[in-house]
């Protein structure tokens, strides 16, 4: 009895045929992927191709949760960027730190850069690129040093609180106040 149900799906299924049209000899599978607004869509989520392996992301953007772009690799790379940053205003933060405690004033730009020049070449480097801009705070409650971007997009800023993410509105205003 099982063998006769067994013999009996498995021709249903050959018959049937798994719906999937066979790949042209020597050619990928030209299936087209479902398009973002239909049923066959996933339900929102990332489109996947069907047959093209697990996890081909065809909109990235959406599976990185929007604005990253490029991928998983893209998503690295930015994170990685932004990592190297906080560790650049870190080190900076520590040298304006240690100035200011010893002298009891705000080092000037022209003398952190001299200082992280000797100690630091690749954060001077950044700073001499425009990645980091030194500010001449005159006072501990200013602004020390932001990254470049953080202007525009928003990004981390040094403060005598430490590193802080701040909008480009915010950074902006605080700027004007100085």
């Amino acid at each position: 009895m099982r063998r006769t149900m067994l013999v009996g799906v498995l021709m249903t299924v050959v018959m049937v045929g798994c719906g999937k049209k066979p790949a042209k000899e020597g050619g990928a599978d030209t299936t087209p992927p479902p398009a973002a607004g239909s049923s066959s869509a996933n339900n929102g989520g990332p489109n996947v191709i069907p047959g093209g392996g697990i996890g081909v992301v065809t909109n990235p953007n959406q599976a990185l949760g929007g604005g990253g772009g490029g991928g998983a690799a893209g998503a690295v790379r930015k994170a990685a960027k932004r990592t190297a940053t906080n560790n650049e205003l870190h080190q900076i933060h520590i040298f304006i730190e240690t100035y200011s405690s010893a002298s009891g004033q705000m080092p000037k730009p022209a003398d952190t850069l001299a200082a992280i020049q000797k100690e630091a070449p690749k954060i001077a480097e950044a700073i001499k690129e425009g990645v980091i801009v030194l500010l001449p705070a005159k006072s501990r409650e200013e602004i020390w040093a932001y990254e470049a971007v953080a202007l525009e997009q928003g990004g981390q800023v040094l403060t005598s609180s430490g590193i802080e993410r701040m909008d480009a509105d915010m950074l902006q205003r605080r700027l004007r106040m100085q």
